[in-house]
């Protein structure tokens, strides 16, 4: 999710602040915390903080820590953009792996066999050179399901991230309408 936001934004410290605390809007950070959270040093954090805490992007607590104005319409506006722009991008790369999987031929064990079945005929193999070769296809056949295997893992993995990105997209326009629900 971060990434997005970086694409547009850039990798600039602000932005990494941001993006850290919009990742856990619950927490409450030290300075160190912040700096290593957002893998910027400390010294720059310094030079922009105060600026945060005028312009209410964070609040400073009483116990020193620092955490994210879940109030503040520019907060919201933020947030709101990078759920939705996460939500977008794993829409699309569910899509595009939808579509190369629709894509790839599925062979049976039965089919494949006949194929190799044939090949000897067609390229005047002998005994040896056949069995070698349809041992080397089958080899490679295993490795290409177990490739196919994984893509059908990541597209299930991305269809629960975008359920995931839809309920937390809510959960989030719930907390903008009420932010005082959310604690």
């Amino acid at each position: 999710m971060v990434i997005i936001v970086f694409d547009i934004f850039g990798k600039c410290p602000q932005v990494k602040v941001i993006s850290f605390f919009i990742s856990s809007p619950f927490e409450e950070y030290t300075k160190t915390q912040i700096a290593i959270g957002a893998d910027i040093s400390r010294t720059t954090l310094n030079i922009f903080i105060e600026t945060f805490l005028d312009l209410k992007i964070l609040l400073k607590k009483n116990n020193g820590k620092y955490e994210l104005n879940k109030e503040s319409e520019l907060v919201k506006l933020i947030a709101k953009l990078q759920f939705k722009l996460s939500y977008i991008e794993s829409k699309k790369q569910l899509k595009i792996l939808e579509e190369e999987n629709l894509k790839e031929d599925n062979f049976t064990d039965k089919e494949i066999d006949e194929i190799l079945d044939k090949i000897p005929d067609y390229i005047g193999l002998n005994d040896e050179d056949t069995k070698d070769l349809i041992l080397e296809e089958r080899k490679e056949l295993k490795r290409l399901r177990n490739i196919e295997k994984e893509f059908k893992l990541m597209i299930d993995n991305l269809k629960e991230n975008n359920r995931d990105s839809e309920s937390k997209l809510l959960a989030f326009e719930k907390l903008i309408k009420n932010p005082r629900v959310a604690k």
